[in-house]
């Protein structure tokens, strides 16, 4: 494969201002010159062949991720079994900078798809940040839920009401608070 680099255009009426594109093989970066752009390029292709490229699959409830890696960086593909014609399948997180990274991605993404039917937080044990995070998205869908039913709201004020009440106890299940509580000790988080 050859390494080219070419002037890069920007049409007019469109943002941006061009640059120098990088390409050999599927992989392209674009630079502000011609030497960035070839250094972007050696940094691209090292960083796509050293490391690990094994790649993890995970199910919980109805849904299975596959963390996967590219030459960009680590993602993952997440489907469903019951739902094998829905908008699952897709690629929802790619770039990410480790395989650490993805997976963690990957186990919030399951845990919240898996809910209300599973909590997730046998999924997100040890993980005292995500937990903290789920439990907060939880308690965002339950007041955003609230807030559907009472009357007098826009979208726009049920967004705000389920921001502003998502930490509130009123939101989350006796069990849930117990989890939550933990979480923030071990993570040393007052608020979260």
């Amino acid at each position: 494969m050859a390494l080219t680099v070419v002037k890069e255009y920007t049409p007019l009426g469109q943002r941006g201002s061009g640059g120098w594109r990088a390409t050999i093989g599927p992989l392209s970066v674009i630079g502000p010159n011609k030497t960035e752009a070839r250094e972007r390029l050696t940094d691209l292709v090292e960083k796509s062949i050293s490391g690990s490229w094994d790649p993890v699959m995970m199910s919980y409830g109805e849904s299975n991720v596959l963390v996967y890696r590219t030459p960009h960086g680590w993602g993952y593909r997440f489907w469903s079994i019951l739902r094998a014609f829905s908008r699952d399948g897709v690629t929802i997180s790619c770039g990410t900078d480790t395989r650490e990274q993805a997976i963690s991605l990957a186990r919030k993404h399951l845990a919240q798809a898996a809910w209300p039917t599973l909590n997730g937080m046998d999924l997100l044990a040890g993980d005292h940040a995500a937990t903290l995070d789920h439990l907060h998205w939880i308690g965002f869908q339950r007041a955003y839920a609230k807030a559907l039913s009472m009357t007098g709201f826009t979208e726009s004020s049920m967004h705000q009401y389920a921001c502003d009440k998502a930490n509130e106890d009123e939101f989350l299940t006796p069990d849930e608070l117990i989890v939550r509580d933990a979480a923030r000790h071990a993570h040393g988080a007052q608020i979260f």
